[in-house]
């Protein structure tokens, strides 16, 4: 399973499926043009300059399927859960503080 593939399905677990519509119907899939390359990054899971959110649009739409979204990025709250927050450190890491 690849990394894209967890994501989705991190989405349906957190929102849900939304059968048969697929991320590329979705408003909250965004086309970012960048060097003549188009990237494809989903609002509700969060975006930044990071291949990690690149966006697939063949994939089966979650719950927030053109709905509006306000909340935290969902790759920040999926983070978190792990334990990897960026003010995580780990022992014996030196601090620039």
């Amino acid at each position: 399973m690849s990394n894209l593939d967890r994501k989705i399905i991190r989405m349906h677990s957190e929102f849900g499926e939304s059968s048969p519509n697929k991320c590329r119907d979705c408003a909250n899939l965004l086309r970012i043009e960048h060097h003549d390359r188009i990237y494809r990054k989903c609002r509700v899971y969060g975006i930044s300059k990071a291949e990690s959110t690149d966006w697939k649009c063949g994939y089966d739409a979650c719950g927030m399927f053109n709905k509006p979204y306000t909340g935290p990025a969902m790759m920040k709250i999926f983070n978190s859960r792990k334990g990897l927050t960026p003010d995580y450190q780990c022992e014996g890491q030196m601090s620039l503080f």
